[in-house]
């Protein structure tokens, strides 16, 4: 986990050093709705594992998994729900 979450806090530094060389305005502004709905989805799903380092789960809720556990798989959902039905 500590990868993963090293890993997007790496890419939001490369996308800013992207965005001070983009000569078309802000590198955000030309950024299709669907990646911002991923971008702000890996963002809550960073924050629910931190939450999940800091509050440990005592106990298991469905199918033996945490509350951690089931709000990934419930916000993965959610967002792959949303892009299936919303694509061009």
């Amino acid at each position: 986990m500590a990868n993963r979450l090293s890993s997007n806090l790496f890419d939001i530094i490369i996308l800013s050093v992207d965005d001070l060389f983009y000569s078309n305005g802000p590198l955000l502004a030309h950024v299709d709705a669907s990646h911002a709905l991923t971008a702000f989805t890996a963002v809550m799903m960073s924050a629910l594992v931190t939450a999940g380092f800091i509050f440990r789960p005592q106990g298991r809720f469905v199918l033996g998994l945490t509350w951690v556990s089931l709000g990934l798989f419930m916000l993965y959902v959610l967002n792959t729900w949303i892009i299936f039905e919303h694509a061009q």
